[in-house]
Order: structure tokens, then sequence, then C-alpha cells
């Protein structure tokens, strides 16, 4: 990641960071709780006012129709959309669980990149009207209000809460710069990975910046936030390797995976006490469950491991063919077979 790590580390513990514009230094500071209050209220303020005013923006129904209309959102989209978020968390636990493969890693990485860059554009059409209606409006003008109360030029505003005298050019300028500047979650997640941001968090954790909490900027509780849970991850009995914790897009796959295993392990707990299985004794390997809903077919379906679902898979194949064949001549059986055969010699005396 292309970042300047002193300079941004350093900008997220003193609250504020410098930007250059026409041989001008700007100093910008995060945004005041005050401020972002006050920002709010006009916001509010503006939706209030405009709210039956339907010739100077377009309305929610217009905004939907032109979507349709130009081809920039519908169902189908939504839906698609849907599909590569889950492609994406699927894509990522793959990468997880296929690190130590480097082709693996290269081409999981490629694939998230290439489904990131999918979901951003389908983004820019879902709100391409967006700034043409009255949210999008009181939206800009809030963010005017905010650079207006956090820009500086030697300690002083550059800006006042006159707007009919405001430099509008000016303020898009800044605007523009603030823009590039902006640390997202990808960039703090990276940034709380290095060693000099690590060394403040070692010397004192959540008392790197001073209390209250109430004023610490948006990117000082992020970046808190995030060191606590890589901590908490570190401490995990199942903890991957610093390699994996440093791949943020790894180390998402690994939350996926220890959830999705969390989650089947309380739905599998939950099938034992309704079926009264919980203290079983009997040491079944394979239970079989029967149910005529759908759902409740799919979830328990879904508490099979990987393996386990594709001898299901071949179980099914072996019935589709109609063939009558015995259960000791199924693929899965016949495996477990060999493996016991090949235990068994191990264990035998040469």
């Amino acid at each position: 990641m292309d970042l300047d790590i002193e300079d941004n580390i350093y900008r997220i513990i003193n609250g504020y960071y410098f930007i250059e514009l026409n041989n001008n230094i700007y100093k910008v500071f995060s945004t005041p709780l005050l401020i972002k209050q006050r920002a709010n209220a006009l916001y509010n303020e503006i939706i209030d006012k405009y709210k039956f005013d339907t010739k100077s923006w377009l309305s929610k129904q217009t905004i939907d129709y032109l979507l349709i209309r130009d081809n920039l959102w519908n169902k189908d989209k939504s839906n698609h959309c849907e599909l590569l978020l889950k492609q994406l968390e699927k894509t990522k636990i793959e990468l997880y669980l296929k690190f130590i493969d480097p082709v693996n890693r290269k081409n999981c990485k490629q694939l998230i990149q290439e489904i990131k860059t999918k979901i951003n554009n389908y983004h820019n059409d879902k709100y391409y009207f967006y700034h043409m209606s009255l949210e999008g409006y009181a939206h800009s003008i809030k963010n005017q209000f905010i650079i207006a109360h956090t820009v500086y030029k030697n300690d002083e505003l550059i800006f006042k809460d006159d707007w009919n005298n405001i430099d509008i050019s000016l303020l898009d300028s800044i605007s523009s710069e603030i823009y590039k500047k902006n640390l997202g979650l990808d960039e703090i997640r990276y940034l709380s990975k290095q060693e000099l941001w690590k060394s403040f968090w070692s010397a004192s954790k959540e008392n790197v910046f001073a209390p209250p909490t109430t004023q610490w900027t948006d990117e000082q509780i992020l970046i808190v936030n995030i060191s606590k849970s890589l901590d908490s991850i570190r401490e995990h009995p199942e903890c991957p390797t610093e390699d994996i914790i440093n791949d943020s897009d790894a180390l998402d796959g690994w939350m996926l995976f220890q959830h999705d295993k969390t989650q089947k392990e309380k739905k599998k707990q939950q099938l034992e006490e309704r079926l009264g299985l919980k203290n079983n004794k009997g040491g079944v390997n394979e239970l079989f469950v029967l149910t005529d809903n759908k759902e409740e077919a799919r979830e328990i379906f879904d508490l099979n491991d990987n393996n386990i679902k594709q001898d299901i898979k071949e179980i099914r194949k072996v019935a589709q063919s109609g063939k009558s064949v015995n259960w000791t001549e199924l693929p899965h059986v016949q495996r477990d077979m060999r493996s016991a055969q090949k235990e068994l010699s191990k264990r035998l005396p040469q």
C-alpha cells in the first residue's frame, strides 16, 4: 500500500494533518464532537425546510426511475451485488485456508480485487444521482460546514459562517485535497500493523490518547478498536500466523471461517438438544435426519464439513444412477476402509 507510514500515524496521534495548495499550507483538524453535532443539526434543518420542495431536487421515485431507465441500478444488479458480496467472503476464506500456496494466494488476491472493483462500480452507479437529491444537497452543505470549522491557516479559520461570502472555489479545492488524504478502514488497518504504531500501542494500550474517549477523533477510535481486535486474535487458541494477520483479506477469511465454525457448532448443539441426542453415548459417526422443511434441510446440510458434503454429493450421484449398490461399495465408505486397512498394516509386526 502506497502510504506514508510515519506521517499518517503521527497524524492520527496528533489529530490533525497538513495540506498544500497553491503554495499555501493549511492545517486540517479532525472534526470535534461539537462540530459534528452542529453539522448534523444543519443537515436536519435543511431536510426539514425543503422537504416539500419537489422542483429543486429529484425525488426518490424519480431517481429510481432514472436509474432503471439508464440501466444503472435495478433488481437484477442488486441481486448480483449480493452474490458478489457472498463470493468475496468465500474467496477470503479460501485465501486463508490455502494461504501457504503462493499460486492460490496470488489468484485469490487478484479475484478479491476484481470483486471489490465490481462492487465499488455498482455502488457508484446506485448513487449516481444522489447529489441531485435533497439528501445529497444537505450532505454537501454539512461537509462544507465541517471544513469551514476545521481548516486553519496561520492558526486562524480560513472560512466563516457567512455562506454568502464564502470562497466556493477555494472550498472546493480544499475539499478535493482532503478527499485525497482520507484514511479509510483499509488504510487504518494497514497502519495498525506497523511497528511504529505497535510501539505506541504496546506502551499504553487504550491510554495512548488522552481521555475522555468522547474527545477522540474517528481515526483514533478506529485504530484503537482495530488494535484491540488484533490483540484478541493473537490470544485466540487457533490464532493464525503473523503473515495472515498482516494480510487484511486473509485475516478477514480467518474471522469468517471462525464465525461459520461457531455458528455451525451452535446449530449442531441445538439440533442435538431438539432430537434428544445431546447425551448420546452410542458413538454414532453418521446421523440421518428426516425433514420436509427445505429451510431446515439446508441448515442441517450446512452443518456438515466440506468433506462430508462431497460424500453426500457422491451418494446422490450413485442414487441417481438407478443402480443397486451395497453401502460398503459407496466411494466414501471405500475410502474409509482403505484408510483403516493402511492404519492396521502400520500396527502389525513386519
